[in-house]
């Protein structure tokens, strides 16, 4: 198996190219060098449970807020894609998170980046996703949290109305509403939390609450 850097991602298997795609920058493999932080399984390990070797690759869009996507091959008598992940802003993590020896995808959903305050302060809640069924679906069980406790959702809405208050310094204070741009984010990061932790209900009593 042979990989060629940017500005083509392309691999060659047996000297046939196998995959190949334009993007502004693509990572090389993982490997065992005491030099390499990417973070990323080595090449070669079981990343699905099938008993074959798999790859990961990254590709960077470039940009101020440049996304990142990671391509997952399996790398058996049959070279395949068995995944395309999009990280987009962020990046993912490989972690066996229920101890079957396979590790599932951390990453964050970015849906939210923009749609209720500035990017740095948008909230991007966490997805979990397994390797199952031939692809990679949210593992929805994985995700679900354990319940919170009554102080916390207090302190939580408490941080709703602090962040609502707009203070001029000169003793006005005007309350904003949580549905004005660049204000509630506490309201909406809370509310995300609870629903992608299984928790909607409760979400939308935490709604009325703050």
């Amino acid at each position: 198996m042979e990989w060629a850097p940017p500005p083509f991602g392309r691999i060659r298997k047996n000297g046939q190219v196998v995959f190949s795609a334009d993007g502004h920058r693509f990572a090389p493999p993982a490997s065992d060098d005491a030099d390499d932080d990417s973070g990323l399984p080595l090449a070669g390990a079981d990343l699905t449970g099938e008993g074959l070797p798999n790859l990961v690759v990254t590709e960077w869009s470039g940009g101020a807020h440049g996304c990142l996507t990671y391509y997952i091959f399996e790398l058996g008598d049959e070279f395949r894609v068995v995944g395309k992940i999009e990280a987009e802003h962020g990046g993912v993590a490989f972690e066996d998170l229920d101890d079957d020896g396979v590790p599932e995808i951390r990453k964050q959903d970015w849906t939210y980046a923009y749609e209720f305050t500035s990017f740095a302060a948008s909230p991007a809640p966490e997805v979990i996703l397994r390797y199952e069924d031939g692809g990679y679906r949210v593992a929805a069980d994985l995700m679900r949290t354990e319940l919170p406790t009554e102080e916390y959702l207090q302190a939580k809405a408490a941080e709703v109305w602090d962040d609502c208050r707009a203070d001029w310094g000169d003793g006005r204070e005007d309350l904003k509403s949580p549905g004005d741009w660049g204000y509630g984010t506490p309201l909406w990061a809370t509310m995300l939390e609870l629903i992608y932790g299984g928790h909607e209900d409760l979400a939308l009593e935490f709604f009325d609450m703050a």
